[in-house]
């Protein structure tokens, strides 16, 4: 497993497809109905591929994602408030993060 959270002592793997070497992999829910969203969190919790799922959208080995919205959304990173924007782009940038751990 590359990429892992947790809840609580429970490992979460969002997109088991997503390697090391390629650049952004994407998921995102596009419903929020009770069904969708109960579904989504039980691939969640049993690190399912959501790619799978009909009211999932998900890409891999994206160099650069922008989102774009009519009304003013909040925006934060990390626990940070960046401010209401309309507009927001992700991009990959190779090898700007190292990571150092014991049992890799």
């Amino acid at each position: 497993v590359l990429f892992r959270s947790y809840l609580g002592d429970r490992p979460i793997d969002p997109q088991p497809r997503a390697v090391a070497d390629q650049a952004l992999t994407v998921y995102a829910p596009t419903r929020a109905t009770l069904g969708s969203l109960t579904r989504l969190g039980a691939a969640l919790l049993t690190s399912s591929d959501l790619a799978r799922l009909p009211s999932v959208w998900t890409s891999s080995d994206l160099p650069r994602l922008e989102l774009y919205c009519d009304t003013p959304l909040w925006l934060q990173a990390d626990g940070e408030v960046l401010g209401q924007v309309t507009q927001v782009a992700f991009d990959h940038v190779r090898a700007a993060l190292t990571v150092v751990c014991g049992k890799c």
